[in-house]
């Protein structure tokens, strides 16, 4: 700080009057001027103060802009980074899926082979069973029906039997009519 005139002797006077020795104001006077020149600022103090304070201010301002465009781009590369980390694990992703989806596909595909194999094997069993069961039951309606036929023939020829036994019983009875008749028939007429 550049030193501020002070008038130490009107000072002095100042106190002489109002009942200080000379002495004592002289030394009053001195005591003040230590600590007011030391402790005071003057109009060229605070120009230089403010002209370093602007300097010192000039040069954060300066500092920061750098510091703000070196985390600019280091961000901008971060980001850039992740960008590309994010595509690549995107595209890692993407080809883990699709080979995912194309293990799928191929066991279902397996799987609908082997149901498809499956149930060929189970519709030839089927169609087996099913012609099996239809032989049988042909064979088997075969057989019934040659009993049944012969069945019908043996009552039929029971029948016919029966029925001839039963005409021969009513031609026999209408001769015996007729013969018994004839006689009486031919005294009548």
């Amino acid at each position: 700080m550049s030193a501020m005139l002070f008038d130490t002797l009107s000072y002095a006077k100042k106190l002489q009057q109002i009942g200080f020795t000379q002495q004592q104001a002289e030394a009053q006077a001195e005591a003040l001027k230590d600590v007011v020149v030391d402790h005071l600022t003057t109009k060229h103090d605070f120009d230089d103060f403010k002209q370093a304070t602007k300097h010192d201010f000039d040069d954060f301002k300066q500092a920061t802009k750098h510091d703000f465009d070196g985390f600019k781009q280091a961000t901008k590369h971060d980001f850039d980074e992740f960008k590309q980390a994010t595509k690549h694990d995107f595209n890692e992703f993407k080809q883990e899926i699709k080979h995912d989806i194309d293990e799928f596909k191929q066991v279902m595909k397996h799987d609908f082979d082997d149901f498809k194999q499956g149930m060929r094997h189970d519709f030839d069993e089927f169609k087996q069973a099913i012609k099996y069961d239809f032989d049988d039951f042909k064979q088997s309606t075969k057989h019934d029906f040659n009993e049944f036929k012969q069945e019908i023939k043996y009552d039929l020829a029971i029948t016919k039997k029966d029925l001839i036994i039963k005409l021969g019983t009513i031609v026999a009875s209408a001769m015996g009519v007729f013969s018994i008749l004839t006689p009486v028939l031919n005294k009548i007429l």
